[in-house]
């Protein structure tokens, strides 16, 4: 009777294991889809922004400013960050 109930309990302790392990799995398996919606986001509005942002005629290249240049470089820093995010959290 005592070895029976023994066994009861610790199969009993290894379903709450296994739901503790597949909350787990499936709090950190949310955390990856909306990081990858995020960063799918963020892929877009870079790209969009690289080409659709007009740049004023006095930044043009004969005066060039450096906002423009600074602009362009965050801006692919952005869109390559968000991309690498993007394929990890994905496959």
């Amino acid at each position: 009777m005592l070895g029976a109930q023994k066994n009861q309990l610790i199969a009993h302790l290894q379903v709450r294991g296994l739901d503790l392990r597949k909350a787990e799995l499936d709090f950190y398996m949310s955390r990856f889809t909306m990081s990858g919606g995020l960063a799918s986001i963020m892929t877009c509005l870079s790209y969009v922004g690289i080409i659709k942002i007009r740049i004023p005629h006095e930044m043009l290249p004969p005066n060039f400013a450096w906002q423009v240049a600074l602009f362009y470089i965050s801006t692919c820093i952005t869109m390559s960050l968000s991309m690498y995010n993007l394929v990890v959290t994905s496959f």
